[in-house]
């Protein structure tokens, strides 16, 4: 297997692993990981092990393989998740959410920005925090989707409408 390259870069599996190659095809870690994604900005989520972390593109371990899910960074923003619980990290392995929120059963839609802000759920509830980790829009919603155009679709007292990034009811 040899993955697509992707800004210079590229995996390639054997039967001891996948390994990172830049586009001069020389490689830049050895054959450990069990799985990545290429598809990712700056650092690449790598599983070692049974557990997920990134390198950088010269194969360094930047934030060690701990977390039981990885998602690519977007944006310097990546989701992780570990012992069930979900938070949001920058490229240095920084909480800028701390791992205590809970799966929203969408893993798509939440803790993503959109247009500036991530839904976010805990306890059952949902909302809507700002790049730096501060809850913007309450957890009070019994669901939500992200924003596009503008407005997020919510669900309030069993009723779904739409509100705007000032958590203002529109629609």
């Amino acid at each position: 297997f040899v993955s697509s390259m992707n800004n210079g870069y590229f995996w390639v599996a054997n039967e001891d692993g996948l390994a990172l190659f830049n586009n001069k095809m020389k490689p830049l870690t050895q054959f450990l990981y069990q799985d990545a994604n290429p598809l990712s900005e700056k650092l690449y989520p790598v599983l070692r092990d049974g557990k997920w972390g990134y390198i950088n593109t010269k194969g360094k371990e930047k934030i060690a393989c701990q977390y039981d899910v990885a998602m690519p960074f977007k944006d310097g923003r990546a989701m992780v998740m570990k012992d069930k619980k979900y938070g949001i990290i920058d490229y240095s392995g920084d909480y800028i959410l701390p791992l205590e929120y809970g799966d929203a059963g969408m893993r798509s839609q939440a803790y993503v920005f959109s247009e500036g802000l991530a839904m976010v759920v805990k306890d059952g509830k949902y909302g809507f925090i700002d790049r730096d980790g501060k809850i913007v829009i309450p957890l009070i919603y019994e669901g939500a989707l992200h924003f596009s155009d503008g407005l997020a679709p919510v669900c309030y007292d069993g009723k779904w409408g739409y509100i705007n990034a000032e958590g203002k009811v529109v629609v």
